[in-house]
């Protein structure tokens, strides 16, 4: 019996979380590392413009209730700073005057807590379909 292991010098897709409830946090980790994707998790606004900063992330999970900087506001001063990031808002209080100002500022979609793994997936095949996200899902 022959066996073949599929070999490539593709980049795993980096996610960006930035979410002040470290059990969301934990699952977005949890679902994307069997992804095979390269996540990282931060808690605060700042923490999360200093990350996004680095422009290394396809998308990025954007909380718009953070205790320490409004979301909307956290989304502006990432486009300013001319990332490339897709975005996604996430809340439990999305308004449709909410999901207007975000869409309008830059965000490419949003999603509803609680959140599920489909409708994540879902998104990231969406947003940044390549062949590392196609062979992790399937």
């Amino acid at each position: 019996m022959t066996s073949f292991q599929i070999k490539t010098t593709r980049e795993l897709p980096r996610v960006l979380i930035v979410d002040d409830e470290p059990a969301v946090c934990q699952f977005f980790r949890d679902l994307y590392e069997e992804m095979n994707m390269l996540v990282d998790t931060v808690t605060t606004g700042h923490e999360g413009l200093k990350m996004a900063e680095l422009d290394t992330y396809q998308l990025i999970f954007l909380d718009i209730k953070l205790k320490d900087w409004d979301g909307i506001e956290l989304l502006k001063a990432i486009k300013e700073k001319n990332v490339h990031s897709k975005i996604i808002i996430i809340s439990g209080f999305l308004t449709d005057d909410i999901i207007k100002e975000a869409l309008t500022n830059g965000a490419d979609s949003y999603l509803f807590k609680p959140l599920s793994a489909r409708d994540i997936i879902a998104k990231t095949y969406l947003l940044i379909e390549t062949p590392a996200t196609r062979l992790s899902i399937f």
